[in-house]
C-alpha cells in the first residue's frame, strides 16, 4: 500500500500499533458502493453510465496494480469507495499479493467466495491464477451494482463454490428462480455492450478472459467522457447527493442490524418457549392420564421393555446522461 500511488487507489498515510492492534491511517472517503446500494439503490443502479464510470475507474486502478505485479484478490462493491468529489478508489488490500518475477501465478485460496474466479477456487486445473482473477471479480461486481446483490448471495459458501464450478458463468440474465430468491427487481433490461462486458469478464477459461488493460478498450466504456473531472462530477451528482453522512449511515446500519438480531433472538426464544410449553403440556397430560388410571392399573416390573419413544459483437451503447449540465470544480 505504501508503494501504491494512483488516483484510483485510496492513499495510505501511515500506520501505528496500539497494544495488539495495527491501525492504518488513510483518506476519509464518502463511503463504498455497497453503502450506495444499501441506502439509495437496494434494487441496483439502473443508470448504466454510472456503472460504466465506476467500472472504468476500477479498471484504471487494477491496471496500475497489475503493472506493478500486484493482485488485489478481493474486488467487490464494498471495496470500491467514492471520495466526496465523486472519485472512485480501490481499497482494502488485506488479501492482496505481489507476484514473483519468476512466478506469475498464485495458488492461495483467498478472497470472498461469491466473487472468486474458478481458477482461484480450484487452481489444480490451471496451475494457479494470475491478474485475470481480478477481472472475474469485477464482472461479479458489475452484476452486484446492476441488481443490488451478487449472484448466489444467499447461499452457503460451500454451495456457492459448487455452483460456480459446475454451473455456467453468472450473467446479467438472471434465472427466474434466482431472481425470486434474491428478491431482484423484475423486468430489468440492459444494453448489449453492458451484457457483453460482463460476459467477457466472466469467461471461465482465464485464457479467454481479458486483462484489466484490455477491458479498458471495451465498447461499454468507449463512450464515456475522456475528462475524468466530468465523470467524477456525474457520480457526485447522481450517487452522493442526498446520501446521509458516513456517521449517520453507520448508526442506521447498526440500529437495523441490532433490530434484526433482537427479532431473531425473540423468535428463537418464542420458539423455545412454545416447544417447552408443548413438551410440558404433553408431560402433564400424560401424567394426568396415568394418575386417573392409577387405581385400576396393576404395575408390572417384569422383563417387558418400556415403549420407545452458466464474445458476441456488442450493440452500440450511448450514455445520454452526460449531456446534462454538471458543474465541475477545477
Amino acid at each position: 500500500m505504501n508503494r501504491s500511488r494512483h488516483d484510483h487507489i485510496v492513499p495510505y498515510y501511515c500506520s501505528f500499533v496500539e497494544k495488539t492492534k495495527l491501525w492504518l491511517v488513510m483518506r476519509m472517503l464518502a463511503g463504498s458502493c455497497l453503502d450506495l446500494l444499501r441506502f439509495k439503490y437496494p434494487h441496483g443502479i439502473e443508470d448504466e453510465a454510472v456503472i460504466a464510470v465506476i467500472m472504468r475507474a476500477a479498471l484504471h486502478g487494477l491496471s496500475y496494480l497489475h503493472a506493478n505485479q500486484q493482485l488485489h484478490r478481493d474486488i467487490k462493491a464494498a471495496n470500491i469507495l467514492l471520495a466526496p468529489d465523486g472519485r472512485v478508489q480501490l481499497a482494502d488490500f488485506g488479501v492482496s499479493a505481489a507476484l514473483d518475477a519468476h512466478d506469475q501465478r498464485r495458488t492461495t485460496f483467498v478472497g470472498t467466495v461469491c466473487y472468486m474466479a474458478p481458477e482461484v477456487l480450484d487452481p489444480s486445473e490451471t496451475g494457479g491464477y494470475d491478474v485475470k482473477c481480478d477481472s472475474w471479480s469485477l464482472g461479479i461486481t458489475a452484476i452486484e451494482l446492476a441488481y443490488g446483490k451478487p449472484p448466489y448471495a444467499l447461499n452457503q459458501p460451500m454451495k456457492v463454490i459448487m455452483m460456480l464450478m459446475k454451473h455456467p458463468s453468472p450473467s446479467l440474465e438472471v434465472p427466474e428462480y434466482e431472481a425470486k430468491t434474491l428478491q431482484l427487481k423484475p423486468g430489468r433490461t440492459f444494453s448489449g455492450a453492458f451484457r457483453n462486458f460482463v460476459d467477457m469478464c466472466l469467461q471461465k477459461d482465464p485464457k479467454h478472459r481479458p486483462t484489466a488493460q484490455q477491458l479498458l478498450e471495451h465498447s461499454f466504456l468507449k463512450n464515456l467522457p475522456a475528462d475524468e473531472a466530468v465523470c467524477c462530477a456525474y457520480l457526485q451528482k447522481h450517487l452522493l447527493t442526498g446520501l446521509p453522512s458516513v456517521g449517520e449511515r453507520y448508526r442506521q446500519h447498526a440500529a437495523k442490524t441490532s433490530s434484526r438480531t433482537s427479532a431473531s433472538a425473540a423468535n428463537v426464544s418464542a420458539s423455545s418457549s412454545a416447544s417447552a410449553s408443548s413438551t410440558s403440556s404433553s408431560t402433564t397430560q400424560t401424567k394426568t392420564t396415568i394418575k386417573d388410571e392409577e387405581e385400576d392399573l396393576e404395575w408390572d416390573f417384569g422383563d417387558d421393555k418400556p415403549g420407545s419413544i452458466k464474445m458476441t459483437a456488442p450493440k452500440k451503447s450511448g450514455f445520454k446522461g452526460f449531456s446534462e449540465e454538471v458543474e465541475v470544480d477545477m
